[in-house]
């Protein structure tokens, strides 16, 4: 009996040792609870980083633009990091040599089933001048997040004006118009 039990111990702690952990989460831009594992996050988290890249990408005037490379930075994937930091660069030279502030209010989230781990973050920004005449347009932040290792890594940004334009809605168009294309015929 005693080398039962030491067998069932020694393959539960292997088993208990091997196993992923789940761990529990809220962020702080989130309230509702979520859950991270090694490889993969609930919807609300992923969700949660999305607004935050978009808020941080959104929001910015001559005094924080140095703020917003060092707090996206470690977040961006290998692949996109040189493209997205020349770009960023580029954003800050203009917003200090025209001094003008950029401010971000998302208004939704959109998720679409032929994207996944991808968010489209809409929002109202507004661009402010030494005028203080702000215009305000609508633009769409689309941010693709995988976790690896428990870190959340962003694998693209793309920011548009307008309302989002989802991967379902463009195959769903070009559908219709083969059928248009095939009536004509």
């Amino acid at each position: 009996i005693a080398v039962g039990l030491v067998l069932i111990s020694a393959i539960l702690s292997t088993t208990l040792m091997t196993r992923s952990q789940v761990v529990t989460i809220v962020p702080p831009n989130l309230t509702e609870t979520s859950w991270l594992d090694k490889n993969a996050a609930s919807a609300p988290y992923m969700r949660a980083w999305a607004v935050y890249i978009a808020q941080s990408m959104g929001n910015a005037n001559p005094a924080t633009v140095e703020m917003l490379k060092e707090s996206i930075g470690p977040f961006l994937d290998a692949q996109i990091y040189t493209a997205v930091m020349k770009s960023i660069d580029d954003q800050i030279d203009q917003i200090k040599r025209d001094r003008i502030s950029l401010y971000f209010t998302p208004i939704r989230v959109i998720t679409d089933p032929m994207a996944p781990g991808t968010f489209f973050v809409e929002g109202n920004q507004g661009l402010e001048g030494i005028t203080g005449n702000p215009v305000v347009k609508l633009v769409t932040f689309q941010v693709s997040i995988d976790i690896n290792g428990y870190r959340p890594v962003v694998t693209y940004i793309q920011i548009k004006q307008g309302k989002a334009e989802l991967p379902s809605d463009a195959a769903k168009k070009a559908k219709s118009n083969s059928n248009k294309n095939k009536g004509a015929k």
